[in-house]
């Protein structure tokens, strides 16, 4: 992944100047930080809590050139990261699909 698509990636992850309330937790409000606590992607990427945030982590040690094997924890991203947008516009996110991701994950890595 080239610098360029990473920074559009990350800027599409929550946020913003007036992060919205999270449909789950009212109080709380949808910022990426309480995103990954919300939607426990330390435990879904299997990284350990002193990654403080576990998205750019893997972002960042993507590979420039397509891989031959693309690793699990990119299809795990790419299955948190619709759930991620549905809370931000304030839905439920749906079910996911029998195998989320495969398409972002082959975009990503062609």
């Amino acid at each position: 992944m080239t610098h360029i698509e990473r920074c559009q990636v990350l800027r599409w992850l929550p946020g913003g100047i007036y992060p919205r309330p999270c449909i789950y937790h009212p109080l709380e409000k949808f910022t990426r930080k309480y995103a990954i606590e919300c939607l426990h992607i330390h435990s879904r990427l299997q990284m350990p809590i002193s990654v403080e945030d576990p998205l750019s982590y893997v972002l960042n040690h993507l590979p420039v050139r397509k891989p031959r094997n693309p690793p699990e924890t990119l299809a795990e991203v790419c299955r948190a990261m619709p759930e991620m947008d549905h809370l931000y516009h304030e839905q439920i996110p749906p079910p996911a699909p029998p195998d989320p991701g495969v398409s972002l994950v082959n975009r990503l890595l062609v």
